[in-house]
């Protein structure tokens, strides 16, 4: 199932032009910290994170991505963008979430599986935690 025009595009600018981004924070992150010559390595699951956010994402895999161990990717992750792997993952989800909530007709439940979810319930309990609002109450802002 394709995105639709506004969610894809809303959630791609704003990934890249938030200056909060973790591209951008890793992009300025030169210096003699050791981490800095795992700045590709964590740009690179950066990537790969945000293209299969709708698939399961173990540390495991992730950490392949960047051809660095879990330990060591968590560790690194950690100090270049300042979240664990885990939670710059349920963000990402989050934004995208309500990238579609608010630019799309979708059903809440395909939302919930496209985003990788297992179902709806998972889905709102999750957003209700993260985002402190309810995906309907989300939907019914715009």
């Amino acid at each position: 199932m394709a995105w639709p025009d506004g969610a894809q595009a809303l959630s791609g600018s704003s990934i890249r032009d938030d200056p909060r981004s973790p591209r951008r924070l890793l992009a300025g992150k030169f210096g003699r910290d050791p981490d800095t010559r795992h700045r590709n390595n964590v740009l690179r699951a950066i990537e790969f994170i945000d293209a299969n956010l709708g698939e399961h994402l173990p540390l495991a895999r992730i950490a392949g991505e960047a051809k660095l161990s879990p330990f060591h990717f968590a560790h690194v992750f950690k100090r270049l963008v300042g979240v664990a792997p885990h939670q710059y993952v349920m963000a990402q989800r989050l934004e995208r979430a309500e990238a579609l909530l608010t630019h799309s007709d979708w059903p809440i439940a395909t939302i919930a599986l496209e985003l990788g979810y297992a179902n709806q319930s998972h889905f709102s309990k999750a957003f209700h935690r993260l985002a402190g609002m309810t995906p309907l109450s989300c939907r019914l802002r715009r």
